[in-house]
Order: C-alpha cells, then structure tokens, then sequence
C-alpha cells in the first residue's frame, strides 16, 4: 500500500511527532508479508520500540507512584503494554490505513492477526520516534498521546487521587476530602497524617514526607480497601 506525503502528514500529527528521517517511519509501517527482507519491514523496529515502551512506561510509574510495591508496578506495567492496549492506540492512530501489506495478508487478516499487526505497527513507530529524536521524544508521545488509554485497561499509572475521584464521580458520589491531621518531625524534615473522607465509600489515613504524598498514600489505601469489600461482596 503506498503512502503519500499527505496521508504520512496527518499520520504524524496525530502520532504527534514530526520525523526527521521519514523513512524510519515507512520502515515502522511495513509489515514482514510486505517486505520479508530482515531490516526492509518492521520487526527490528518493533523489538526496539517495544524495550523502549516497557522503560518508559516503567520510569513513569517509579516516579509518579511512590506508595506502591515492586508487586503493584509490576502489575501496572503489564496492565498498560499489553498487545490489546498497544492495538487500541494504534487504532486510534489509525494505523491501519497506513501500514504497508502484504495483499493476502491485508485481505485475509482476521480480527486477532490485524490485532497482532497493530500492535506491532505500534511498538514499531515508538522504535522510530526513539531513533529519530531520542528518549525525550518518544518519552513525549507515551505520556502525551498514550497514558489516556489507561481507563480501558483497568488501572492509573499516575495519580491515584484521580482514581479515586473518578471512581467517586462514577458512583453519583462527591469529590473525596483531605484533611491534615498531625505534623511532626523538624521543619526540614517533616512526616505529614492525612487523613481522606470519601463519605459512604469510607476514609483511609497514610503518612508521607509531603501533604502530596500522604495524601496519595491515603488514596491508595482506600482504594485498596474498596477493593477489598467488593471482592467479598
């Protein structure tokens, strides 16, 4: 299937990465029916872009969810780079409508194999960012054009104040509250209590080196007691 200046224009718009070396993004569009030559498709790139996806969105959740275990991250991660997710970014992206073909394969891909190849097409144009403009770049896409995609996966890399909330606003409830409810410790050194109040939900108390983080402790502790009670419900 080729691709024409125009169509790779809007494509990279809503990628939102302009390519330096358009080629790369060619390359990250060519499946292997179309070009089974090793390095002419995008397997190479896909491998590429698949460690870049699994660091980045791994350093994300280091940096952004301080109250959870190694366990819980992990969980995170799978729960956001798996192939069913990276396939809806792709169709988001409209992906298909670009990705070069071979003619049986685009004719005869059933709804799991077109799956299969849109994530791939994914990993791979996120292999293609990285190589063109570095780890900032594609840093820039995952967090920008793809951490919305969370909702559908069942889970919240960053915040889990959002979470809450958004589960109390699903509910027909109101926003949850924090309150602050001791400080000790030097000033330069202080340990905050936070205590949160989500009304019939409950409430939940955490402490933290920052109103921040306690009050995200707190959250997150009530999260996982919600969960709890539903499980035995």
């Amino acid at each position: 299937m080729a691709q024409t200046d125009d169509g790779l224009d809007s494509l990279q718009e809503r990628i939102g990465w302009r390519f330096g070396n358009i080629s790369l993004l060619r390359r990250a569009l060519t499946h292997r029916s179309a070009s089974p030559k090793v390095g002419h498709n995008n397997e190479r790139l896909e491998f590429l872009g698949d460690r870049v996806l699994g660091l980045l969105t791994a350093d994300t959740l280091y940096r952004n969810t301080e109250e959870f275990s190694e366990g819980e991250l992990a969980l995170r991660l799978n729960a956001f780079v798996q192939r069913s997710n990276c396939s809806k970014i792709a169709e988001a992206w409209n992906l298909w409508e670009h990705v070069i073909l071979g003619r049986s394969e685009r004719l005869g891909a059933s709804e799991r194999a077109r799956e299969n190849i849109l994530a791939d097409a994914f990993e791979a144009v996120l292999g293609a960012v990285f190589l063109d403009g570095g780890l900032g770049a594609a840093r820039a896409i995952i967090e920008k054009r793809c951490l919305h995609f969370l909702e559908t996966s069942g889970t919240d890399l960053l915040d889990p104040k959002t979470e809450l909330q958004e589960w109390l606003h699903k509910q027909g409830a109101s926003s949850p509250v924090y309150r602050e409810l001791k400080r000790r410790g030097s000033v330069h050194a202080p340990v905050f209590t936070i205590e949160v109040d989500a009304g019939d939900a409950g409430n939940a108390r955490a402490e933290g080196t920052s109103k921040r983080r306690a009050e995200r402790k707190a959250a997150h502790n009530l999260l996982l007691a919600v969960g709890a009670r539903q499980a035995q419900e």
